[in-house]
């Protein structure tokens, strides 16, 4: 494995925020990368019940929270995402730490929300509840454990993690999970249930038919599924 490094301080932790929820400024970022191989079709493009895209949800659900948001790893969608820049992957073709890398570079605010795009069940509630848990230590990285376990498409990034992840990717580790792990990762289990919300799991991808499938029964059979401000 990787060993253990010793993470930077961070200078600023206090800065004029959006949310009334925290004091760090927030950059939150949709990692849109992946060509669907196992879905079939785009699965950022499917319409859930509200009439908002998979992609379009996420979006709702970090906007209210971040002063910055990035659009990592694929073509920014042509409507709804006027406010999010749209970064290159640090070295196409190599998997999400390329997009989380380009937005560590990029990065001006305090900490990095990176949220991956076909996880709808993610809502503005839910992403207020992780950065409360962030604020507890915003100097270390965070990630959410979902029933598959650490999950680096729900995490935090401090600003000071920008020089060590760019020193790990030049010596050739590619793993966001081992890149969390090497930085004594924080964890936290999300709430199955946010406000009226229940969830199953609400760190859940879209990953096969079979999936979105159970997402849109789970999500009819709800009598209050999520919904985030536009």
């Amino acid at each position: 494995g990787i060993p253990r490094t010793r993470i930077p301080t961070m200078m600023n932790p206090r800065k004029e925020s959006n949310s009334p929820l925290l004091e760090l400024a927030w950059a939150g970022a949709i990692l849109a990368g992946g060509s669907s191989k196992r879905f079939g079709s785009n699965k950022l493009e499917l319409l859930l019940p509200n009439g908002k895209t998979v992609c379009e949800q996420v979006g709702s659900a970090l906007r209210p929270h971040c002063q910055t948001l990035y659009f990592l790893n694929s073509v920014l969608p042509s409507n709804g995402f006027d406010d999010f820049v749209r970064l290159e992957d640090w070295q196409a073709e190599s998997g999400p730490l390329a997009g989380i890398l380009s937005a560590l570079q990029a990065l001006e605010s305090d900490c990095l929300l990176v949220i991956g795009g076909d996880m709808p069940w993610v809502t503005e509630d839910l992403v207020a509840w992780f950065q409360r848990q962030v604020g507890k230590e915003p100097t270390r990285p965070w990630c959410g454990l979902g029933r598959q376990g650490l999950e680096p498409l729900f995490s935090a990034w401090p600003k000071s993690l920008a020089g060590p992840v760019k020193q790990l990717w030049e010596e050739g580790v590619r793993s966001p999970r081992a890149i969390l792990k090497s930085f004594e990762v924080q964890t936290c289990s999300p709430p199955f249930q946010v406000g009226r919300v229940k969830m199953a799991d609400p760190l859940r991808s879209i990953n096969r038919p079979e999936d979105w499938e159970s997402l849109l029964l789970e999500w009819k059979s709800s009598s209050s599924p999520p919904q985030s401000a536009n």
